[in-house]
């Protein structure tokens, strides 16, 4: 299996990331100064680590509901 897109939802600087379609050969994420790449990047690594979220993970703004997934991976 391989990951087709991502969608990351209320993690910490990341409100909501619509879906992000991930390339085959090479994505490249571009963007300001602190608007959210490395948090897209830990978001998505914290699938392979099991990791739990505390509450300076969530974003601020958030209402999430806890059995709402921070991470969707689209997989084919």
């Amino acid at each position: 299996m391989k990951v087709e897109s991502a969608r990351i939802c209320d993690f910490k600087s990341v409100k909501d990331s619509g879906r992000v379609e991930l390339e085959q050969d090479i994505t490249t994420l571009l963007g300001k100064n602190e608007s959210g790449k490395t948090a897209f990047l830990e978001a998505i690594s914290s699938i392979n680590t099991n990791e739990e979220y505390d509450e300076s993970d969530i974003h601020s703004e958030s209402s999430v509901n806890p059995f709402d997934p921070i991470v969707q991976l689209h997989l084919y």
